[in-house]
């Protein structure tokens, strides 16, 4: 059994999808005050830290639900830092090197 938040690039490999949980962007508020953010559209102009597990052309596919709807939104992110765990990104992202996209759980 594997349990990830990312899309298998392979779905072939999927037998059943058994449950489905959130992941949020986070930055420190260091990172947030030096660099603005108003919402997921303004991501393309943030260092985001990918997870190599999810690299698609060298970015990463992040998905974004409109508040109280259904509607889900992908939007292409880019970044300095290609990390192979989230827990090394998340490490980048507490010093201030950017925005990681990780399950609320893990933080």
């Amino acid at each position: 059994i594997l349990i990830t938040y990312a899309q298998p690039k392979d779905e072939s490999l999927v037998a059943s999808v058994l449950t489905k949980y959130s992941v949020t962007a986070f930055a420190t508020e260091e990172y947030l005050k030096n660099h603005p953010l108003t919402g997921p559209e303004d991501l393309i102009n943030h260092s985001c830290i990918l997870i190599d597990s999810m690299l698609v052309d060298e970015a990463n596919i992040w998905r974004f639900r409109v508040h109280g709807s259904e509607t889900v939104y992908d939007y292409r992110v880019t970044g300095n830092y290609i990390c192979d765990n989230t827990q090394t990104a998340q490490e980048l992202a507490r010093n201030n090197l950017g925005i990681v996209f990780a399950p609320k759980e893990s933080l």
